[in-house]
């Protein structure tokens, strides 16, 4: 990463270094080592105006375990529920099949528990009709003079078959819990629940940001990880499944420090949960 900088700057950085590996050397404490380095590079980085460098080094800080990381592991079995999941959640867990291609996360959407494909490349957040009618989803049916939309796709366009009005819960964790003004409902030959941009894309909709999907570079895992902005900590949650092939697909957004939140009132939360 500095292999372009004069000799000088990689000297500075290399002494930053070798005092914090010193200070360290008998210490477990990952978190605040990890921490320090960021820090002290940073501060040499600053002083050299090298402003993309440290944004290149604080977006991979987010992969090391114990660098203010808290990690969210999938339950035992294939339909297992969470210790997250509300006491009163449905388990519709194995209603979507396994796409070798997709990254396959567990949510509950307004607490029911099921299996979803992450797309960021995705523009909204979608649910075939027949699975909104298994889940009990209070979906507003467009009728024959109904317009609710249309959306286009390999083979055309075509109408949306309903929507489902929010707030729409969808819970990742005890703690990621992220709210959707609506999602559209729509005919499909198989069961299929998209969440897309409108959800995982770089705009704030609750004080948990969605900053990554792919597999771990040093775990091996698939994870969707979030930026808490209060406390300042990355919630990385264990994907169902993930394409090996896609690793690098796609990389942590810089995250501006003065981002203002949006969220749904209290009544609007119990209203979501309520189904």
């Amino acid at each position: 990463m500095y292999s372009e900088h004069t000799v000088d700057e990689q000297e500075k950085v290399a002494r930053a270094l070798k005092r914090i590996r010193k200070k360290y050397s008998k210490s477990s404490d990952r978190a605040n080592l990890v921490n320090e380095i960021v820090e002290k590079i940073r501060l040499v980085l600053e002083e050299e105006g090298f402003e993309e460098e440290i944004d290149d080094m604080e977006d991979k800080v987010y992969f090391i375990k114990g660098a203010d990381r808290e990690e969210v592991k999938l339950p035992a079995g294939s339909r297992g529920v969470p210790t997250w999941a509300p006491d009163t959640v449905k388990n519709y867990r194995g209603l979507l099949p396994v796409s070798k291609a997709h990254y396959l996360g567990l949510v509950t959407i307004n607490g029911n528990l099921t299996e979803a494909i992450l797309d960021t490349a995705g523009s909204r957040t979608m649910i075939d009709s027949n699975t909104a009618k298994t889940l009990g989803l209070d979906v507003t049916w467009a009728g024959k003079e109904d317009v609710v939309g249309t959306f286009s796709g390999v083979c055309g366009s075509a109408k949306y078959a309903g929507v489902l009005k929010g707030p729409v819960e969808l819970r990742f964790s005890d703690k990621v819990v992220l709210y959707l003004d609506e999602i559209k409902i729509f005919d499909y030959k198989e069961p299929l629940i998209l969440i897309g941009d409108d959800l995982l894309g770089h705009a704030v909709r609750a004080p948990y940001t969605f900053c990554y999907v792919g597999v771990n570079p040093i775990s091996k895992e698939g994870e969707v990880i979030f930026y808490a902005q209060e406390s300042k900590k990355y919630i990385a949650c264990e994907l169902v499944h993930a394409p090996i092939s896609h690793t690098s697909a796609h990389v942590m957004p810089k995250i501006s420090r003065k981002v203002q939140f949006r969220e749904p009132s209290q009544e609007a939360k119990t209203k979501a949960q309520s189904g």
